[in-house]
């Protein structure tokens, strides 16, 4: 942390992308699921799929001592770096006193999406999975907060209801195996099991779901990307909408990868679970 936060920012991006090519070269961290994951995902893409893991590996590099400097980042910082499309969608909402789900997956700089979101004056919150290890979970947090960023515990779902109550945004990643628990939705041309929250709670909340993600720019900095909402069916049942809903937000995910497959975490396991025989 220390060491990314003496690098100056022009030269963050270089060494990141030299540390990943270093561990995926040196340690292959999780290697075997990456490829594997990717030839599954691609297996018509134009270029060898080690190099495509390579690159996952420099991406996620970069993240890391991206977010690692995040905490000394000002609001004015953020929005130099950041540019929106779409996120017109946030402040009608926030304008109109609505309550909004906001859904992305570990795709690119997710932290940063967040961060962005706040700097743009939308009082954004964001459910966090807590680590075991307590003093990495406090680390970061500290950096989150550092950043401007409010957060919910996913042990303890009250608050995201109080804070869709309130009319204000929450934002919810979906994208990991729920194992049987899950929902099993396509994703990448495979049955993924995926969480019922975000789905349950628009559906139960009566709030819409607006797909984001954000991209690298090649020139440097970032580009947040926000689609058309997603709104929820009152005549559905609750089953029949948090499946119809899940389709949706995944596909828009799917979306997003298949602009940039080397911006998703591929290290997760995605395809862990498989659906039920029946």
């Amino acid at each position: 942390m220390f060491f990314s936060c003496l690098i100056p920012a022009s030269k963050r991006r270089s060494y990141g992308s030299k540390f990943g090519r270093f561990v995926y070269r040196r340690f292959g961290f999780r290697k075997d699921v990456v490829e594997e994951n990717l030839s599954f995902a691609f297996p018509d893409y134009h270029e060898p799929i080690k190099n495509l893991a390579l690159k996952v590996y420099q991406n996620l590099g970069i993240t890391l001592l991206e977010f690692l400097s995040m905490g000394k980042l000002t609001p004015e910082d953020i929005l130099e770096q950041v540019e929106f499309e779409g996120i017109h969608h946030l402040h009608d909402f926030k304008k109109a006193g609505q309550g909004v789900l906001l859904t992305t997956g570990h795709f690119g700089n997710w932290e940063m999406l967040a961060a962005a979101i706040n700097a743009s004056g939308i009082d954004g919150h964001f459910v966090v999975r807590s680590q075991s290890n307590p003093y990495v979970d406090k680390l970061q947090n500290d950096i989150r907060h550092s950043a401007g960023l409010n957060v919910i515990r996913a042990e303890d779902i009250r608050p995201l209801v109080k804070t869709l109550h309130a009319g204000q945004l929450v934002g919810i990643l979906p994208d990991v195996n729920a194992g049987q628990k899950g929902v099993f939705v396509d994703f990448m041309g495979r049955k993924a099991s995926t969480t019922k929250g975000l789905a349950h709670f628009a559906w139960k909340l009566n709030c819409p779901i607006v797909p984001s993600a954000i991209f690298r720019k090649p020139e440097g900095g970032f580009k947040a990307v926000f689609k058309d909402p997603i709104y929820p069916d009152p005549e559905m049942t609750e089953k029949e909408a948090v499946y119809s809903l899940t389709v949706q937000h995944t596909a828009a995910l799917e979306d997003f990868i298949r602009q940039q497959p080397d911006h998703y975490f591929w290290v997760h396991r995605r395809w862990k679970a498989t659906p039920p025989s029946n």
